[in-house]
């Protein structure tokens, strides 16, 4: 078995164990899985979802008829943020669970004929060439073991000039490697990317993420009941 077939089955049993999913339940109580933005102490976890949700559909010009792809696509949050937005989205993930809570989600929102979720790796994406004048992606990226592969299948779907908007936090190396501490330089091995991994399919961007300390906090309300902690 590759290296690459492990790491997927790996994120596929993660998220189809129930043990996870009541946690995400009982963190995020919804239809996403992924980090928010709070910009108030008193804003929901769900509320911040969607405004993460938005903010990167904002940012990469997402709107009607625009036809985009959500790669691992969780509880399909993300997939009716794009239908209420008169985009053409279709789901793909890796987890079996996440695949059939997402449809549940998006038939509870009336969508379930007009968006389609499908089981698939990021890794060999299941589309044809050119397919999409978009795809997002959030906060799976950390599940590859092999991120340039995973960009170079994005971009093979999409069209000349397509985008794709995605998040996902760097290590404590990488911090401390921008921040010039140790004097480290920030790590590239077999599951690393950097910006010449991205600019060779197109131009790059990056926001500056103003939540972490909000996110934080409520990793740590569901988790003092069972004697646990998150770090900060």
């Amino acid at each position: 078995m590759s290296a690459l077939g492990t790491n997927a089955e790996a994120a596929a049993a993660y998220y189809d164990h129930g043990d996870v999913a009541a946690f995400y339940r009982r963190l995020w109580g919804g239809a996403d899985i992924h980090i928010g933005l709070y910009d108030r102490d008193d804003v929901s976890v769900a509320e911040a979802s969607r405004a993460m949700t938005g903010h990167l559909l904002d940012l990469a010009g997402f709107g009607r008829g625009s036809r985009v792809l959500d790669i691992a696509c969780g509880y399909g949050g993300t997939l009716v943020a794009l239908a209420r937005r008169g985009c053409v989205a279709q789901g793909l993930d890796i987890s079996t669970l996440c695949v059939t809570t997402a449809r549940k989600t998006l038939a509870a929102a009336g969508l379930a004929e007009q968006v389609a979720v499908e089981l698939g790796d990021f890794h060999a994406l299941p589309c044809s060439d050119a397919a999409f004048d978009g795809a997002i992606c959030q906060e799976s990226l950390i599940h590859s073991n092999d991120r340039p592969r995973v960009f170079a299948e994005v971009f093979r779907v999409l069209r000349p000039g397509g985008t794709f908007a995605f998040f996902r936090y760097p290590d404590r190396r990488r911090r401390a490697a921008r921040s010039g501490r140790g004097g480290l330089r920030p790590p590239r091995g077999r599951g690393g990317c950097d910006a010449a991994d991205l600019s060779r399919h197109g131009r790059t961007g990056r926001v500056r993420d103003p939540t972490r300390r909000g996110t934080a906090r409520r990793y740590r309300r569901p988790l003092r009941p069972a004697g646990r902690s998150a770090g900060r």
